[in-house]
């Protein structure tokens, strides 16, 4: 009883200091040995990874966990009483061998002011703080995992509230493989991954803000995927999720309700800094798919529709896309292999178009050594996007070869081209009748961040002043022996300019003080380069050049 009064004197300061942390991480031992922990079952592990083999041979999802269903709520557990006169619940959860847990509710709800956490018996990581801005009709929640096999939830609510808490527990996630603390030095994905934020994705860095990663709930089974936002011509900033088809072809409407999608999932280094795990979403509609079994007989595609509103400070942009079909000689992939932090990928030679359940539904793709390592993609990497040199989505990762030992091995892209109009899906599903609502007949549309005060929000590339359009910038010649031509009658927006070379590196930086310049790269080896303006609201545009 004496651990349990100080639990409260430790959680009645941290209450008053405004710390974003779980009261319960000031628990003692002999106050966690009182929650009397409700066993979930355990499962064969060994047993599990060969089901996933057999299910990723077939070109399914990269499965890491299973879900138990159980009965639970707010009546379980334990409630105490604060001295500041709120109320804290706790209910510990355990699994014997799971690498790590995670909790889905089917009756969410939080009171204003009140927050839930999950978190570890030995507190070395927490999930949260979820609140009422989670709630939603349907009541369905999905909170992230933390590692370990011994969790405890955490709801509390201050003084005053009225509303009843909704903590009706559908089922917890028991985990095998794929799981990690965000604050170690390494995650789940393979040692040859890039971070996003290394040099290699410098001229990336809004296209990193369109990718996010997919937990996808399909009955009993937990998986992992990737995937973009994408930008219409309507420039309304629907909030529409570009991914692969394989990731949930049979996935029911209400497991949709609970696949969790997570924002700026990126270290903020190189290889350094910890991970935010805060900008969440749960809950998305199904629009649109290929019909295609997941890349059997098409492109692997499907669109989906993030139920409930982006706060600005997820700072969500975008993506533009291509629909021509046209090839790209560079590029980039952003992901999140083994559902990892992200990571970027490089390409320096023309994708190839290929059979792949169907004539030309895919693009080939090999990648490139970079300044930092070569990276590949992963289980939990389906479903990521894959950029032209004009930062434009031209298709979503189906499968491939790749990996660290076999870095060179290809890897198949479905392309947006075929989302378009092609497929064996009815009419009302082509892409085409979504990305371009207004029926403009476009087949590129540039991507964007979000302008409430514009008339088109997701339309700066055309109506926002302080925003770069393509067609501000002119280099001239493209094809030089070693000196460039720079013109920019909106050169005062431009914050700074960045040239990188075909890998993605950084080899120079300056600011743009007139309407004109000349750059000279005849210090460097003849090849391809890329050059990228930044304007001072963050837009970019970028153009490719060569030197003899």
């Amino acid at each position: 009883m004496k651990s349990l009064q100080l639990f409260f004197v430790f959680m009645l300061a941290v209450l008053t200091s405004g710390a974003q942390q779980p009261y319960g991480y000031q628990l003692h031992g002999e106050a966690f040995d009182a929650l009397t922990p409700v066993f979930i079952r355990t499962f064969d592990h060994d047993a599990l990874l060969a089901e996933d083999a057999q299910i990723e041979a077939e070109g399914g999802r990269t499965n890491n966990g299973r879900l138990v269903n159980i009965d639970l709520d707010e009546r379980n557990g334990q409630w105490s009483s604060c001295a500041n006169g709120g109320r804290v619940w706790h209910l510990r959860l355990t699994s014997p061998g799971a690498a790590g847990m995670s909790v889905q509710f089917d009756d969410y709800h939080v009171a204003p002011g009140a927050e839930l956490y999950l978190f570890n018996a030995d507190r070395t990581m927490f999930d949260g703080p979820y609140t009422s801005d989670d709630n939603n009709d349907h009541g369905r929640m999905n909170v992230g995992y933390v590692t370990g096999d011994d969790v405890i939830l955490e709801y509390y609510e201050p003084f005053g509230t009225v509303e009843r808490a909704g903590l009706g527990i559908r089922g917890v996630g028991h985990f095998y493989r794929y799981v990690y603390n965000y604050t170690d030095d390494r995650g789940g994905s393979e040692f040859c991954e890039v971070d996003v934020n290394c040099p290699e994705g410098d001229a990336w860095q809004a296209e990193r803000d369109a990718v996010v990663r997919l937990e996808i709930t399909d009955g009993q089974f937990l998986g992992l995927c990737s995937g973009a936002m994408v930008n219409t011509t309507a420039m309304d900033c629907r909030r529409y999720l570009l991914t692969a088809l394989h990731c949930a072809v049979d996935v029911s409407n209400a497991d949709f309700d609970l696949l969790k999608v997570r924002f700026r999932f990126q270290r903020s280094g190189c290889g350094t800094g910890s991970a935010p795990t805060s900008s969440n979403r749960t809950g998305v509609n199904r629009l649109a798919d290929s019909n295609d079994g997941g890349g059997e007989s098409g492109s692997d595609f499907l669109l989906l529709e993030i139920e409930d509103e982006l706060p600005a400070s997820f700072d969500v942009f975008y993506a533009g896309w291509d629909a021509t079909g046209s090839t790209s000689g560079s590029g980039v992939c952003i992901h999140h292999p083994a559902g990892d932090v992200k990571k970027i990928s490089t390409y320096d030679s023309n994708l190839q178009s290929v059979f792949f359940g169907s004539p030309g539904s895919h693009w080939e793709v090999e990648w490139v050594e970079t300044e930092t390592n070569w990276g590949v993609t992963e289980g939990g990497s389906s479903g990521s996007p894959l950029f032209t040199d004009d930062h434009l989505i031209t298709g979503h990762l189906t499968g491939g070869l790749s990996f660290c030992n076999n870095p060179d091995e290809p890897d198949y892209y479905g392309k947006v081209s075929k989302d378009w109009d092609g497929n064996p899906n009815p009419v009302n599903e082509k892409l085409k009748e979504w990305l371009d609502p207004i029926d403009s007949g476009q087949e590129t549309m540039f991507g964007s961040y979000v302008n409430e005060d514009a008339a088109f929000p997701c339309g700066v590339n055309v109506h926002s002043p302080e925003v770069l359009r393509f067609s501000d910038v002119e280099v001239f010649p493209t094809l030089s022996d070693g000196l460039v031509n720079i013109r920019c009658d909106r050169y005062e927006n431009i914050e700074t300019i960045r040239l990188h070379d075909a890998a993605g590196r950084l080899l120079r930086e300056f600011a743009m003080r007139t309407r004109t310049m000349t750059i000279d790269l005849s210090d460097f080896s003849p090849g391809f380069f890329y050059i990228s303006f930044i304007s001072t609201s963050g837009s970019h545009v970028t153009k490719k050049i060569s030197r003899h």
